[in-house]
């Protein structure tokens, strides 16, 4: 793998927690929802919660943000194709 190889992997990593992260905040403002009843669902804090809805791509892996997502009833799922 080259910087660039690397540098396209590390954009799409975090492309895809963001992605995860909008669709907990889109969530949130669609049921009109405190954090604390959304954390509470989610089956996490409420301050984990806030540091999603605040962006803080480094404070939640991956894992965790399906999970919670699965926690409200979400489905997830990944596309994988071949690299232009």
């Amino acid at each position: 793998m080259n910087r660039a190889d690397s540098l396209d992997s590390g954009y799409e990593f975090r492309r895809t927690k963001v992605q995860f992260m909008m669709e907990v905040h889109r969530y949130v403002e669609e049921n009109s929802l405190t954090q604390v009843a959304v954390a509470r669902a989610m089956k996490t804090t409420q301050s984990c919660l806030n540091e999603v809805l605040k962006g803080r791509i480094w404070q939640c892996s991956i894992d965790r943000l399906v999970q919670m997502l699965a926690e409200l009833g979400l489905h997830v799922s990944t596309k994988v194709s071949k690299a232009a």
